[in-house]
This record gives structure tokens, sequence and C-alpha cells, in this order.
């Protein structure tokens, strides 16, 4: 993947977006639950963020039964 690096932020400077986002996307079972919590704002913020888009990609695509 062509992915932007993760940059080195300075230490206390938290994203609210990224984070809201990376406890949603934590939150969820597969990934189309983790997209549907998602607002457009927290998207571009875990595009921003090859660590968060990672977890995000290692969602199953849909809850088992419903394939």
């Amino acid at each position: 993947m062509n992915l932007p690096r993760d940059r080195s932020r300075i230490r206390g400077q938290i994203n609210p977006h990224l984070a809201i986002a990376r406890a949603k996307i934590e939150d969820a079972e597969t990934l189309d639950e983790a997209l549907g919590y998602l607002t457009s704002r927290e998207e571009f913020a875990v595009l921003g963020s090859p660590s968060i888009l990672g977890a995000l990609h290692a969602k199953p695509p849909r809850a088992k039964g419903l394939e």
C-alpha cells in the first residue's frame, strides 16, 4: 500500500477525530459496522493514520452468517 508514514506528534497533542475513530473501530465487530459508526471527519483522520487504517482493515467484512 502507498500510505503516508505515521508522523511524529508532540506528546499530549491528540487529534480528537482520530481518537474517537479509534474507539469506534475498537468497539465494532466488523468492517461494515465500524464504517457505519465513523463520521466523514473521522474517516479522513483514519486515512491519514496507517496504524489505525490497518486496525480497520483487520476487521472481518461482515458478521458471520450474513455473508
